[in-house]
């Protein structure tokens, strides 16, 4: 499997017990440690509806590796955001994902990589 960024909608699947989330970040995990965006960071935390979601949210974590978000990943999300024709299938944070992996020169990996489909020098592959 080739390394590459998990995108935020994966993430949130896999919090829900999706069953297709869960078996893709098992087998990203016989690879390594998965890597994300720290904007999916934020949507996950976003995401807790009690306290110990949270909890847990931060043990789910701990294994990964987290990007920052650079000044550099920011004005590229704003350009490709700018770039595209309205209306926008992507969402703010979607943007700092994409830019994040073009950036970083990584595939990324989404439930839905049609959404990424005209983000010009992004890769998006399926998670299966």
């Amino acid at each position: 499997m080739t390394p590459g960024l998990l995108d935020t909608d994966i993430l949130i699947a896999y919090r829900q017990i999706d069953d297709v989330a869960v078996e893709f970040v098992q087998r990203v995990r016989e690879f390594g440690n998965p890597q994300i965006s720290e904007a999916s960071v934020l949507a996950l935390l976003a995401w807790c509806k009690e306290p110990d979601d949270r909890i847990a949210v931060h043990a789910f974590l701990r294994p990964m590796v987290i990007h920052t978000l650079s000044a550099l990943m920011s004005h590229k999300a704003v350009s490709l955001m700018s770039g595209l024709p309205p209306p926008c299938r992507l969402t703010p944070l979607d943007g700092l994902v994409a830019a994040a992996a073009g950036v970083l020169k990584l595939p990324l990996y989404s439930l839905d990589p049609d959404r990424y489909a005209g983000v010009p020098a992004l890769t998006a592959l399926p998670a299966r």
